[in-house]
């Protein structure tokens, strides 16, 4: 019988579906961390807000041409200022904040409330398959201490979509409690669903976030982005590339897309003027136009190598076969194609593990390092091989622990 939801949790029923607000998170003296955040935020965005209130007292007077270059600069203290927003947003949800979840026939939706201030997102019901209570991370081997509440997450499943997140820092009691109320809603509203897809039923799973958790899975997960193709003498998965967004952090990306984005019409607009002879020496003589290219050299060797990376992340596609007795790897990406073979025999196991180190294959112990998630094929003889490698915490995992199963099965280690 599934759980009733503590009284802390307030719904509200209403004609269109049901509305939870959840109470602040016991965050004890860490609350306080928001006003350190609030103050950080200030920075970024009083100077991005006053370098824009600037440039908009002097850019109409400027020529066309120079308007567009001056423009197209101004997404840097646009991002200061959205970051600097941000900041303070999240610095007031943790003093002062509470979440609230919303469930209607036609969607479901999550908010990060302040006041009247939210940071919401939200998924069709047609398309939601479950529920999962992600636990926190817990302690392995070496792994130091383990996170309490705080980690434990409750999120969305929705097909063809990332994982809605829709309470975040309760006891897993609270979040199991809350999973089950919101399937039995669900089944409550899918009469008035508008598309058939959302009359389906809506379960609820468990998961963790430890990277020491790991599992047999011969059920495929929810949005699994691997494709399987079975075979008369084997199978195939094909890992797709993950793309730009994906296949790298989004810090990086997005610092990569800012630092191009700033050097690309500085390198325009001053390139452009010295074709035009417009930029002068000391002496007063026009400048050779290679003169601020080769100022900007420096600077575009940084971004250059990040942009590369950060394609050849996105476009990196694994394809695994098990042919009769015959293990084949091929991983490609931009820079080229490698190929990779095993014989049933020389394999002594195929599974997902993870440890801590700076690259693929470089054991660590030191806690400062991340814990890296690998799709890991182990021969009898010669170094281990990690196929497909992610970060802790990355939602895919599941899905390396269903290819590992699935492998082990079409290679028959399942029988040893």
């Amino acid at each position: 019988m599934p759980a009733a939801l503590p009284p802390e949790i307030v719904v509200t029923e209403a004609a269109d579906g049901v509305h939870y607000r959840l109470p602040r998170l016991q965050l004890g003296p860490v609350r306080f961390a928001g006003c350190i955040l609030i103050a950080i935020g200030c920075v970024p965005a009083g100077m991005g807000g006053a370098f824009i209130a600037f440039a908009a007292t002097v850019i109409p007077n400027l020529p066309w041409p120079v308007i567009l270059v001056a423009c197209l600069t101004l997404l840097v203290p646009l991002a200061f200022l959205l970051v600097g927003l941000a900041l303070i947003f999240f610095g007031g949800w943790m003093l002062a904040g509470h979440q609230e979840i919303s469930l209607s026939a036609r969607h479901i939706r999550s908010a990060l409330c302040v006041g009247p201030v939210r940071w919401s997102g939200r998924r069709s019901r047609a398309r939601l398959k479950q529920f999962t209570v992600v636990r926190g991370n817990q302690p392995g081997p070496n792994a130091g201490t383990a996170l309490g509440p705080s980690g434990n997450v409750l999120q969305a499943e929705c097909e063809g979509s990332r994982p809605l997140r829709l309470a975040r820092g309760y006891p897993e009691e609270w979040l199991q409690a809350l999973a089950d109320d919101l399937a039995r809603n669900c089944r409550v509203l899918s009469a008035e669903a508008p598309d058939e897809r959302a009359t389906a039923v809506v379960g609820v799973s468990e998961e963790s976030a430890s990277p020491h958790d790991i599992r047999d899975r011969p059920e495929r997960p929810v949005n699994c982005r691997a494709i399987l193709k079975e075979e008369a003498d084997g199978v195939t998965l094909v890992m797709p590339p993950a793309g730009v967004w994906r296949g790298t952090n989004t810090f990086i990306v997005l610092w990569t897309f800012l630092w191009c984005g700033m050097l690309l019409p500085l390198t325009v607009g001053l390139g452009t003027a010295a074709l035009l002879g417009n930029v002068h020496d000391e002496q007063g003589q026009p400048i050779s136009p290679l003169c601020p290219i080769l100022f900007l050299v420096p600077f575009w060797l940084v971004g250059i190598p990040f942009l590369l990376g950060i394609v050849h992340r996105g476009r990196r596609r694994v394809t695994l076969t098990v042919d009769g007795k015959r293990l084949l790897v091929v991983q490609s990406g931009l820079f080229g194609t490698r190929r990779s073979e095993w014989s049933r025999q020389e394999i002594a196991e195929l599974r997902v593990a993870c440890d801590r180190r700076l690259r693929i294959g470089e054991g660590k112990q030191n806690p400062y390092y991340p814990w890296q998630i690998d799709l890991r094929i182990v021969p009898r003889d010669g170094a281990e091989v990690n196929v497909i490698t992610y970060r802790e915490g990355d939602p895919r995992k599941p899905d390396l622990e269903w290819m590992a199963t699935v492998l082990r099965g079409a290679l028959r280690l399942l029988d040893e």
